[in-house]
């Protein structure tokens, strides 16, 4: 499987439009490089979260976290 293309939208950081992330990835991406307060762990908890790849318990998400 090749994901080519991840939008994060109205979730934490980003929110829904311009405000949304787009992320396109090409074959062998291997990191995600960023200043502080820039999103990366936003866009890795939004990609588990809809792959579903760890338990669910884990990601405490409230409202908050939706705009």
């Amino acid at each position: 499987m090749y994901i080519s293309e991840l939008k994060v939208e109205n979730f934490r950081l980003f929110g829904e439009g311009e405000n949304a992330a787009l992320l396109r990835l090409r074959p062998g991406l291997t990191a995600i490089v960023g200043e502080n307060d820039s999103g990366k762990t936003v866009i890795v908890d939004a990609l588990r979260l809809a792959l579903g790849t760890r338990d669910q318990e884990y990601f405490r998400i409230d409202d908050d976290d939706f705009h």
